[in-house]
C-alpha cells in the first residue's frame, strides 16, 4: 500500500549487454531504506547474460527488445514508470545504500533534487566527487566549465516536472541525441524549475572508463553538447535575425549616417540595425524617428528600427543605458554595439559569425586596427594572444564598440553601472569573465573610430583609478557571495577571486566617497564640489576636482589649498 506521504519513487535503468554491471545496479536499488521503490529496466535486446540476471529479480518491471538507442529506451522507461518521483541510473551506475529516504524527503519539498555523485573507474574505485551544488540555467548551459552539468545519476525529480517539459513531439528525451540527452533535459527543466535543493551526501555512482559510451567518445559527446548549446542559446529571446547591430544615439547626427551607410554594404544580410534614441527631448525624438524612417526608405535592403528609451527615475539615460534597453528589444542572439560614427568593412557581419562559432566566447572586442590598445589588453601564451583581465583595472581607454551574446546580457541582468561610463565597460568585462564566458580579442574584427563620438575623461580616470578598482573588486565579490556555483568555478580556475584583505581595503576606500563619485569631474561648479568635500572630507578626488574647478574660475589661492588637501588625503588612502 502506497500512502500519500510515502509516494513511489521509480528508478529507470536502460541497458544493452551490460551483464557484468547490471547485478550491482539492481542490488543497489534493493539496498534502500525506503519501502515504495519501483525499478524499471529497459533492455535493448541484450545477447549476453543480462536477461538471465533480470529473470532472477521478480520485483523488476522490465522489457527486453530492440530499440532505437539510449534516448528511445529512456522515453520507454519514463513511460512505463508509475512513480510520482523519478530517478535515472544507467546499467553500469549504482545507488549508494540507504539514500532514497533522504531523496524522497527532499522531493517532498522541491520539484528537483540533487545528490552528490561519485565518478568511478571500471572497478568502482573513486576518481572524484561532483558535489552537484545549486546552479541555474546559465551554469548548465556553459558546458566547458567543469561540473557545469549536474551528474545525471545524482538528479531526481517529480513526474510533474517531466510532464511540464515534454518536447513538442510528446517525448521526454530528444531521440536525436546519442550522448548528452541528459544535458538537454536539464536545460529544459532549468528554464522552469530550480536546481537548488540538495541531499548533502553521495547518493549515486557512475563509471567512467575507455569503452563506456561517453568515456570512449568524448569528442563526439563534446560536439553534441555544442549542438545543445546552440539550440538553447537561440531560445533566449525572440530571434528573427542572426545579428542585431545596436547604435545608441542622443540625436541624429552626420556620424550616425556614416555608420548606417557602412552597415548597408554588408555582405551578410541576416541582420537588423537598432537605432536607440536616449535623448531627453520628446520634440527631438519625433524628428529623430523621422530621420531613421527616411534612412530605412533609402536603404531598402536592410532592416532598420528605431526605439526610444525613457529617462530612468532620477537619472539621465546614456550610451550604456541604451545598450541595456536594446538587449531587451533585439531580435538576434548576437548584439554588435557601435557608437555613432563607427564605420565597418562590408565583411564585418560575416566575421562576427565566425568568431562566435566558438561557444565559450561571450564577447568580442574589434581591435584589429588599434594595435597599441589590443597589445595593452592581451597576454601571450604558447604563441597565442588572450584577453588580459588585469587590463580592466589598468587600461585608461576601453573600446565602446563590442559584440556580445544576448544570453550574456540576460545572465548578467544588463550592465549594472550603466550610469558611470568610467565603470560600465570594465564591469562588463569583469562580470562576464567571472561567469566563465571568454573574451575574443585576437580576432580580425575592425571598426574605424575616426568619426566616432565616445571619448573617455582621461583626467577623471587617472584621479579615480583607485575607486574604480575598488568598485570592480566589490562587485565581483558580491557576485561571488550570491552565486552558489562560483566556488565550483573558482576551484577549477575559471572565475575571478580576490584576497579578502584586498576586498576589505576596497570597501574601506569606497566608504570615503559619495554614491555619485564615478560621475564627478572638474567641470562641476566649485559650490557643488565644495559641498562634497565638506560632507566627504577624506574623499581625495573631491579635493582634486575642486582645485581644478577653482583654478578654472580664476581662484588660484583657494585652488592651491584644495590641491594640497588632495595630496594629503591621497597619501592617507594608500595606507
Amino acid at each position: 500500500m502506497v500512502s500519500a506521504d510515502r509516494p513511489t519513487i521509480s528508478i529507470i535503468t536502460v541497458s544493452y549487454n551490460q551483464g557484468k554491471f547490471i547485478r550491482q545496479n539492481i542490488e543497489s536499488v534493493l539496498q534502500q531504506n525506503y519501502p515504495n521503490v519501483e525499478h524499471v529496466v529497459v533492455d535493448g535486446g541484450s545477447t549476453d547474460e543480462t536477461l538471465s540476471i533480470l529473470k532472477e529479480y521478480p520485483h523488476l518491471v522490465w522489457v527486453s527488445e530492440p530499440d532505437r538507442g539510449q534516448s528511445h529506451a529512456l522515453n520507454k522507461g519514463f513511460g512505463m514508470a508509475k512513480g510520482e518521483y523519478l530517478g535515472w541510473i544507467n546499467s553500469d551506475d549504482w545507488l549508494e545504500p540507504n539514500v532514497l529516504a533522504d531523496v524522497v524527503g527532499a522531493l517532498n519539498e522541491s520539484p528537483v533534487v540533487m545528490g552528490m555523485c561519485e565518478k568511478s573507474d571500471r572497478e568502482g574505485k573513486c576518481l572524484e566527487v561532483n558535489p552537484n551544488v545549486p546552479r541555474n540555467f546559465y551554469d548548465i548551459l556553459k558546458y566547458w566549465v567543469m561540473f557545469s552539468t549536474p551528474d545525471q545519476p545524482g538528479v531526481f525529480f517529480r513526474r510533474s516536472v517531466l510532464e511540464a517539459v515534454r518536447n513538442p513531439d510528446g517525448t521526454f528525451i530528444d531521440e536525436d541525441l546519442d550522448y548528452c540527452m541528459d544535458v538537454e533535459l536539464w536545460l529544459r527543466i532549468s528554464k522552469k524549475f530550480e536546481f537548488k535543493k540538495r541531499v548533502p551526501k553521495v547518493t549515486s555512482h557512475f563509471r567512467w572508463y575507455e569503452d563506456s559510451k561517453t568515456g570512449g567518445n568524448t569528442a563526439a559527446a563534446y560536439r553534441e553538447t555544442s549542438r545543445i548549446f546552440a539550440r538553447h542559446v537561440a531560445d533566449i529571446g525572440h530571434h528573427d535575425r542572426a545579428i542585431s547591430v545596436v547604435v545608441p544615439c542622443r540625436e541624429p547626427t552626420p556620424a550616425l549616417a556614416h555608420t548606417i551607410e557602412s552597415l548597408a554594404q554588408q555582405l551578410f544580410q541576416d541582420f537588423e540595425i537598432v537605432v536607440v534614441d536616449y535623448g531627453a527631448s520628446a520634440e527631438k525624438s519625433r524628428v529623430f524617428r523621422k530621420v531613421v524612417t527616411e534612412m530605412g526608405a533609402a536603404y531598402k535592403s536592410i532592416c532598420l528600427r528605431y526605439i526610444k528609451t525613457y529617462q530612468p527615475l532620477g537619472e539621465q539615460a546614456n550610451y550604456f543605458y541604451a545598450v541595456n534597453a536594446a538587449a531587451q528589444s533585439a531580435c538576434a542572439p548576437l548584439l554588435a554595439v557601435l557608437e555613432p560614427g563607427a564605420v565597418v568593412a562590408n565583411d564585418f557581419n560575416l566575421l562576427i559569425t565566425d568568431v562566435f562559432r566558438s561557444d565559450p566566447y561571450g564577447l568580442a572586442l574589434p581591435l584589429r586596427d588599434q594595435e597599441p590598445l589590443r597589445k595593452q589588453m592581451t597576454i601571450e601564451h604558447e604563441g597565442r594572444r588572450f584577453f588580459d583581465i588585469s587590463s580592466a583595472f589598468t587600461s585608461p581607454q576601453l573600446p565602446p564598440n563590442f559584440v556580445i551574446r544576448t544570453a550574456v546580457l540576460h545572465e548578467l541582468g544588463g550592465i549594472r553601472h550603466w550610469q558611470d561610463p568610467l565603470l560600465a565597460m570594465r564591469e562588463l568585462l569583469l562580470r562576464l569573465s567571472h561567469k566563465s564566458w571568454s573574451i575574443s580579442i585576437d580576432n580580425i574584427l575592425t571598426v574605424d573610430r575616426s568619426k566616432g563620438e565616445q571619448t573617455l575623461d582621461q583626467e577623471a580616470f587617472t584621479i579615480l583609478t583607485n575607486y574604480i578598482n575598488a568598485q570592480l573588486i566589490t562587485d565581483v565579490q558580491s557576485d561571488f557571495v550570491g552565486d552558489p556555483f562560483a566556488e565550483t568555478r573558482a576551484k577549477h580556475g575559471v572565475r575571478l577571486r580576490f584576497p579578502e584583505a584586498l576586498v576589505q581595503a576596497g570597501a574601506r576606500l569606497l566608504s570615503r566617497a559619495p554614491n555619485t563619485w564615478a560621475r564627478l569631474n572638474s567641470t562641476e561648479s566649485p559650490v557643488m564640489l565644495g559641498q562634497i568635500t565638506e560632507q566627504y572630507p577624506h574623499f581625495a578626488p573631491g579635493w582634486y576636482f575642486l582645485s581644478q574647478s577653482l583654478k578654472n574660475a580664476g581662484r588660484q589661492a583657494e585652488a592651491d589649498k584644495a590641491y594640497a588637501r588632495f595630496l594629503e588625503e591621497r597619501k592617507a588612502e594608500m595606507v
